[in-house]
């Protein structure tokens, strides 16, 4: 599902670069949803590797690897999704972030932002 970069500017409210570690903080500003799976994390259309990549929503934090093929994962309006990236390196400037999102809603969303470190 296409979502419009006006909307995505209201999802990616944090992007920071500490060390080798990237933050991103997404809130969800429309609808509830739940997250059946997160793949395709790329950075400058480099695959991330999912063992560095952790989710924390709530009370819940897990690593990108270990999420289970049947996990649903509630992503209500108002929430905040903190994806972690560890072990990168990556040089100032400006990149395109880019994930694939699937709900059970809405099937497939591709995330796309561009950034600046």
């Amino acid at each position: 599902m296409f979502i419009p970069s006006s909307i995505l500017k209201k999802v990616l409210k944090e992007f920071k670069v500490e060390d080798s570690t990237i933050h991103l903080e997404l809130i969800n500003p429309l609808m509830s949803v739940t997250i059946t799976k997160l793949e395709d994390i790329t950075i400058d259309d480099k695959e991330l590797p999912k063992e560095n990549v952790t989710l924390e929503l709530g009370d819940k934090k897990m690593k990108l690897n270990e999420l289970k093929q049947d996990e649903r994962i509630p992503f209500k309006v108002g929430d905040n999704l903190k994806i972690k990236i560890e072990n990168l390196s990556v040089e100032k400037g400006k990149h395109v972030v880019k994930f694939n999102l699937k709900t059970r809603e809405f099937g497939s969303l591709n995330l796309k932002f561009d950034v600046e470190i």
